[in-house]
């Protein structure tokens, strides 16, 4: 208390917190609205709104281009190897390559690793009711909107400095 006599600056919320608030409040929001729009796939909606959850909004926005060009990117590869290639270890493997290869030399916000996950999901079937192009879309729709939650909560400062 001296210390803030003395005009000392205090933070009323610690970084820690304000990204723990940030992350749920985005996360809930983000299945909110998945529930109201009847969104196909609430996990990869809400999981790219608590992984673009930070507290500053270029960080936000760094993490949230990246989830989105690196699903695109292994949507595109994991399309192209589907209707073109065999479904085999070998060329799933080659198209993990090109994926990490591609988004690391070309994209600037790399996520190679989310790319790898739609090729993978494309080519192993993880939801067989779908063809690889609406897998394709509804990932990148479905991460988009997990993507401007997040970024619109970022926005929003929680923390504030008193001075005296």
């Amino acid at each position: 208390i001296n210390n803030f006599r003395q005009g000392v600056r205090r933070k009323i919320m610690s970084k820690e917190m304000e990204l723990a608030l940030k992350a749920g409040l985005s996360v809930g929001i983000t299945l909110l609205i998945g529930k109201i729009f009847k969104i196909d796939s609430l996990f990869y909606a809400s999981i790219a709104a608590a992984i673009c959850s930070q507290v500053e909004y270029k960080k936000s926005f760094d993490a949230g281009l990246g989830r989105i060009l690196g699903t695109i990117v292994g949507a595109l590869i994991g399309c192209t190897f589907f209707y073109l290639l065999p479904k085999n270890e070998f060329f799933m493997g080659v198209g993990v390559f090109l994926i990490f290869y591609l988004t690391n030399k070309y994209v600037k916000f790399s996520q190679a690793a989310i790319g790898s996950v739609v090729f993978l999901g494309i080519l192993l079937g993880i939801q067989p009711q779908k063809t690889p192009v609406g897998y394709f879309v509804h990932r990148v729709l479905d991460t988009s909107i997990g993507v401007v939650v997040a970024l619109v909560i970022s926005n929003v400062p929680f923390r504030k400095t008193i001075e005296k």
